[in-house]
């Protein structure tokens, strides 16, 4: 029983304890509230003001980026006039070069033109320098030996400082001596050498076989030239022989070897052009041909078609070349009139191509409807004319007449 009443006891005690802390607590609730309202306000205001000094920043960090921005877009419009002014420099530096390279050139036709008008010159006067040194060499040579007469027609008897005065303008000089009897004369005497060792050789030509020698030929009509060119007066019978040389090195050589080597007949036939074929199938003709078949070029290398045409057809060739000279005039005609009525609202501007001359319009099938009725102009045909006018002109269908 004590020890209970001791138990209330200390329960009341501690009760009251407890009661006095509360009241104790009560009494300093105002106080602390009032000490944590003014710290919060305290850290409030603290914290409005910092964000209004990092609004600051902000607004002036935002300023600065602006004028960053207006004077990077300054600088940029600065940059592309600058780039302006350099293309429009570049471009007056490229027209001054080509200026420059177009009065180079003229400078260079200029030059070239002095330079031919100087070779031109040069020539008159190597030419006028040639007739006086002809005359003189005429004077002195061994032709007088041959055309004595001559020296009367040509010269009179007057010198100065061993120099003979000729009788004819030296532009006429030759002309002169060719027209005289006795050079026609000594003209004619050496067409009669020629002509001899033309039917002396002509045979020779005439018989080459198959296995014949090409050079045993021009050895022997070479030699028979210097021979009877030999005792001709004023003419060089190696001169006579070098032409001969040439004319059988450039043309008579390859005749004559095919000929030996494969007969007369082989002068008949026809060998393709020689050309190269490129890796994408070009074909690049290195030579000419004489005709052309499919496309393809043939050669005749020993009978020209000029030849056998002139020998065989000539009445063709001339029906032929009366043809082509008609279809000239009338391709002249044609051009004429498409240049003269082939403009817009021309009388032929529906009959030529975009080209200009005869033909459809691309992408045109047909003419274009005529906005008018044919008896709407005067002297044009009637309606029932017209399907008629226009197959004839155009060669078009006429549904829509």
């Amino acid at each position: 029983m004590a020890a209970l009443r001791a138990e209330l006891s200390e329960c009341v005690e501690a009760l009251r304890q407890v009661t006095a802390a509360q009241e104790a607590e009560q009494a300093q609730t105002p106080e602390l509230r009032a000490a944590l309202t003014g710290e919060k306000e305290a850290r409030v205001t603290a914290e409005l003001v910092a964000e209004a000094n990092a609004a600051e920043r902000e607004a002036a960090l935002a300023a600065q980026l602006e004028e960053r921005d207006v004077r990077l877009r300054s600088a940029e419009q600065a940059l592309a006039e600058r780039h302006r002014e350099f293309a429009q420099l570049a471009q007056l530096v490229v027209i001054r070069e080509t200026e420059r390279d177009d009065e180079a050139r003229q400078g260079a036709q200029r030059r070239a033109e002095i330079d031919t008008l100087k070779h031109q010159i040069a020539a008159l006067q190597a030419e006028r320098d040639a007739q006086g040194s002809y005359i003189a060499e005429l004077l002195a040579s061994r032709s007088w030996n041959v055309t004595k007469p001559l020296r009367g027609v040509t010269t009179v008897v007057r010198r100065v400082l061993g120099y003979a005065d000729p009788l004819v303008a030296p532009d006429q000089v030759r002309a002169t001596i060719r027209h005289h009897p006795d050079f026609v004369a000594f003209r004619a005497q050496v067409t009669n050498i020629l002509n001899g060792w033309t039917a002396a050789n002509t045979p020779r030509l005439m018989a080459i076989k198959l296995g014949d020698h090409p050079r045993d030929l021009i050895y022997t009509i070479a030699e028979d030239m210097l021979t009877r060119f030999d005792p001709a007066p004023l003419v060089d019978k190696y001169e006579a022989y070098q032409r001969l040389m040439s004319y059988w090195a450039a043309t008579m050589q390859d005749d004559v070897f095919i000929i030996a080597g494969g007969g007369w007949l082989t002068a008949r036939d026809l060998r393709e052009a020689r050309k190269e074929t490129s890796d994408d199938g070009k074909v690049k003709w290195l030579e000419e041909g004489d005709l052309t078949v499919n496309k393809v070029r043939l050669v005749a290398d020993v009978i020209p078609p000029a030849l056998i045409t002139a020998r065989f057809f000539p009445d063709l060739k001339a029906k032929l070349d009366q043809a082509a000279a008609r279809a000239e005039e009338l391709g002249r005609e044609i051009e004429e009139l498409a240049e003269e009525h082939g403009a817009e609202g021309g009388l032929l501007e529906l009959a030529l191509s975009d080209t200009g001359r005869p033909g459809k319009r691309s992408g045109d099938a047909f003419p274009e409807k005529p906005t008018t009725s044919w008896a709407s102009h005067s002297g044009c045909p009637s309606a029932s004319q017209a399907p008629e006018v226009a197959r004839s002109v155009w060669g078009a269908p006429t549904a829509w007449l």
